[in-house]
């Protein structure tokens, strides 16, 4: 039997693969992700140019940058939202191959002569229509801060927002050029766990299951939160972890012990 089957889970519960979204797209917004939204909605409401939106990995950046593009307006400035990698498909030619991104979000094509041209014709053509356009790049690096920067100096409609780790905000910031605003995710705290985890359980219950939904103990949760830094993709891996170890080991609750014992494997399998 597998561990969704022993729990009656009709899903993986847990946010995946350094997301904030689980396997069923229901958002959970702990306090940390409230407050970067708002300041990004004040960022793009405000009609600044340009943002560093930081945090170290596994803190759900990209989940926080996917729920962002099902905004279609910030207060009283209608947006179109787009979203990138910042890892070139194309390492040999990582300007172009992040051009090409970019213009497939946009909906234009991506085999022309000059895409950034065409880049910043429909940026424009959208604010014509009194709508701004927001580019939001997911693991930001040289190349995506280099174009970042031309078409924010070509266009006054377009805001971007960089995510990056802590550790490349100084060598961004002089590529880019120009003052950013900054914004921070920071980690989940502890009562945010306490919170994420029970309720990722219970969504993901089969209907009509009469196997038990795990019982994760406050303490465990604790302990999770602590070997996981706070850090929600961590969290989630951890927890989801603990859940497959009880299974294995016929246990009905989450304890400490089981906590301890899920680390040890995923350690091993690292």
């Amino acid at each position: 039997m597998d561990y969704l089957s022993y729990w009656g889970l009709s899903r993986r519960p847990f946010v995946q693969d350094g997301h904030g979204q689980d396997d069923h797209g229901i958002f959970f917004s702990a306090g940390p992700q409230r407050e970067a939204l708002a300041g990004l909605g004040y960022f793009i409401a405000g009609s600044w140019n340009s943002a560093f939106l930081i945090a170290p990995g596994r803190s759900g950046m990209t989940w926080l940058l996917s729920e962002l593009t099902q905004t279609s307006g910030f207060g009283d400035c209608a947006a179109e939202v787009v979203l990138t990698s910042g890892v070139p498909a194309d390492h040999k030619k990582p300007s172009a191959a992040i051009a090409a991104q970019l213009a497939k979000a946009i909906g234009l094509p991506t085999t022309g002569p000059d895409p950034v041209a065409q880049i910043c014709d429909a940026i424009e053509a959208t604010s014509k229509k009194g709508i701004r356009t927001v580019w939001l790049i997911d693991n930001c690096a040289v190349a995506g801060a280099q174009l970042a920067r031309d078409l924010v100096m070509a266009d006054g409609d377009l805001s971007v927002v960089m995510g990056i780790d802590p550790s490349q905000l100084s060598q961004l910031t002089a590529v880019f050029g120009r003052c950013c605003m900054q914004l921070e995710i920071e980690p989940l705290g502890l009562a945010d766990a306490l919170s994420y985890v029970p309720h990722a359980l219970s969504n993901a219950r089969s209907a009509g299951s009469a196997s038990q939904v795990a019982i994760f103990t406050d303490a465990s949760i604790v302990r999770i939160h602590e070997i996981a830094e706070g850090r929600m993709a961590n969290v989630a891996a951890l927890a989801e972890a603990s859940l497959i170890q009880a299974a294995i080991e016929n246990q009905r609750d989450v304890t400490p012990k089981i906590v301890e014992s899920a680390t040890s494997a995923l350690q091993a399998a690292a």
